[in-house]
């Protein structure tokens, strides 16, 4: 590549596991990254590595399959040495040989805790071929871990919290890397973090795929057949504030005016010749009004759009529902998490029950799939929740424009209920033993004296009641085939 001391390659990292939805679409946070910077004409070219590590390698490392027993002492030592198993060899050396090895900066933009531990992996070799190299890692998963993460490692990169433009400008004019904004720095033993760089939403350029195989991304789509789906989103940031989720820390909410979205959207599908559009955005309709002439301004404008995105509960009515199916929509997930009101409100999701039945009807009333996200063995789980639990997937057996995903909770750094567990009756939080390459998880006791081992026997016996219910939900979703390989199929 000309210009090579100039020269930012962005990377969208492979997995080490193949534990993904079967939806392939072209990665939005990179694609946006590289509009911003592209647009200030700096020598910058994008790849991504995710799609070939979940779909063209078969053989490829998978932590949650074939390497399941891969451990963190092995990872570790690779990073250090580069020396190791072949399957860790082998993965980074592929990924490798599909970017320039020329670049001075390499960027790594991670969404997933399994492309994180990816991009470790293809640092510490690029650092052992090209010492001299700068290699920066930032994208949402790191935004969202704690700053003292990066500390953990003893590779010389840079971590980079919140939006990456700024930053990765001033390393490519040269300035020092300690004024980037975001940066973390750890200085004997301290945590340094300057604050983040968090444009509004308004700000932001629509993703720009130059350079990417769209075809990757085609895949066959029960309803519409070979399909690309665009991601854009119309807000940034997530306007909730769910006790048991991280996301909060990603951006500020904001969103953008109804004319860039129109304006963006019309070139986005003309340019990429597809209708079809992930909204990547936390909760679509945060502002209602604001989403309704949206939706009236993509009926008028974009005809034949077809598009899914992420709902909230709360004021979700017919006439936002009619209008969404009017400008194209046909499936929307809610993040519902329970039909018990006590519960409901601990997990802090901001609607009462009869909203939930109104969100999930008026879906289905205008032919849009709605598919409700839930959670058991939440902190203060009651028989109670486990009766709402089954009428709630009772009320909708038949329907088939309604579908259920379920799962376990899981207490995390970076929440609400972690950071301030008295408000929500925990305590004594500490650090469960996981698998290196599992999301990070605490045990806790509940404050009015139940321990760690009275909960997980309560559970146990919660579970155990739905578990029919939660089986029939999963063989929907992964089914098995007669040699009992799994098999997916799509939710939207």
């Amino acid at each position: 590549m000309k210009n090579a001391e100039r020269s930012l390659i962005l990377v969208h990292p492979p997995s080490v596991s193949k534990r993904y939805l079967p939806t392939r679409f072209p990665p939005h946070g990179l694609a946006a990254l590289y509009a911003g910077l592209s647009r200030r004409v700096l020598p910058v070219v994008q790849f991504d590595r995710l799609m070939d590590s979940l779909y063209s390698d078969a053989d490829g490392l998978d932590v949650h399959g074939r390497d399941r027993n891969l451990p963190e002492s092995e990872f570790r030592e690779y990073l250090d040495t580069g020396q190791g198993p072949i399957r860790l060899t082998d993965f980074v050396d592929r990924h490798l040989a599909a970017v320039p090895g020329d670049g001075a900066i390499y960027a790594f933009s991670a969404v997933s805790y399994y492309q994180l531990h990816g991009a470790l992996l293809l640092a510490s070799e690029l650092l052992r071929r090209r010492p001299e190299v700068v290699i920066a890692l930032g994208g949402p998963c790191v935004t969202v871990k704690p700053a003292t993460y990066g500390a953990d490692f003893s590779l010389p990169l840079l971590w980079i919290k919140g939006c990456g433009i700024e930053p990765l400008s001033g390393l490519l004019r040269g300035d020092d890397p300690e004024s980037l904004p975001g940066l973390l720095r750890f200085d004997k033993g301290l945590v340094r973090t300057n604050p983040p760089s968090r444009p509004p939403a308004e700000n932001e350029p629509a993703p720009d795929f130059t350079g990417l195989d769209m075809e990757a991304y085609r895949y066959d789509h029960a309803d519409f057949g070979p399909t690309i789906f665009l991601p854009y989103r119309l807000t940034k940031g997530c306007p909730s504030a769910c006790a048991f989720c991280s996301g909060r820390l990603v951006d500020p909410f904001s969103a953008k005016s109804k004319g860039k979205v129109a304006a963006e959207l019309a070139e986005l599908t003309a340019r990429y010749g597809s209708k079809a559009v992930m909204f990547t955005d936390a909760s679509v309709n945060a502002l209602p009004e604001v989403f309704l002439d949206v939706c009236r301004l993509l009926a008028r404008d974009l005809p034949g759009l077809r598009w899914y995105a992420y709902a909230r509960v709360h004021g979700f009515t017919d006439r936002m529902a009619e209008a969404a199916a009017a400008a194209g929509c046909f499936a929307l997930f809610f993040g519902v998490e329970s039909a018990h009101p006590p519960t409901i409100r601990l997990l802090g999701k901001g609607f009462e029950t009869p909203e939930l039945f109104a969100a999930l009807d008026a879906a289905s009333g205008a032919g849009i799939k709605g598919v409700a996200h839930l959670m058991y063995n939440t902190p203060h789980e009651t028989a109670d929740d486990v009766s709402a639990f089954l009428r709630l997937v009772g009320r909708y057996d038949g329907n088939p424009l309604v579908e259920f995903m379920a799962q376990r909770f899981l207490l995390e750094p970076g929440t609400l209920m972690f950071a301030h567990p008295e408000r929500y009756g925990l305590a004594k939080l500490r650090p469960m033993t996981t698998g290196f390459f599992d999301r990070t998880e605490y045990a806790y006791d509940l404050a009015d004296g139940a321990s760690r081992e009275a909960l997980r026997e309560r559970h146990a016996v919660n579970r155990h009641m739905l578990e029919p219910v939660l089986a029939r939900l999963e063989e929907r979703i992964f089914s098995r085939d007669a040699s009992g390989i799994r098999l997916t199929r799509e939710l939207m």
